[in-house]
């Protein structure tokens, strides 16, 4: 689904294991293949907490409406009650009540 994603242009964010696909090339976040992705790579092998801690900080922030680092979704709405579109456009709209979209 990453690359359904990231050749779509589609805002998508990738987590890696230490010893990565040669694809991914090495020591960066982004990638040259699709502009809208973001990688999330182990330090260490086997450290898949301080990955998952990583995308919960960046993931914290795009619901907080700040967005940090490279490739990072659009923040939604600020006003309550409005129909943020999900997925770029994709008519797909968050309903104002709940956080799941609906068609």
């Amino acid at each position: 689904m990453a690359h359904l994603a990231g050749a779509l242009g589609k805002p998508v964010w990738a987590l890696l294991c230490y010893y990565p696909d040669w694809r991914w090339l090495l020591e960066r976040e982004d990638t040259p293949w699709y502009p809208t992705m973001r990688l999330f790579r182990q330090t260490q092998p086997g450290d898949w907490a301080g990955v998952f801690a990583r995308v919960q900080i960046a993931l914290q922030s795009w619901v907080e409406g700040y967005p940090q680092g490279p490739m990072l979704p659009p923040s939604p709405a600020s006003q309550p009650g409005s129909s943020v579109p999900i997925g770029g456009g994709s008519g797909l709209q968050r309903h104002p009540e709940s956080r799941t979209g609906s068609v």
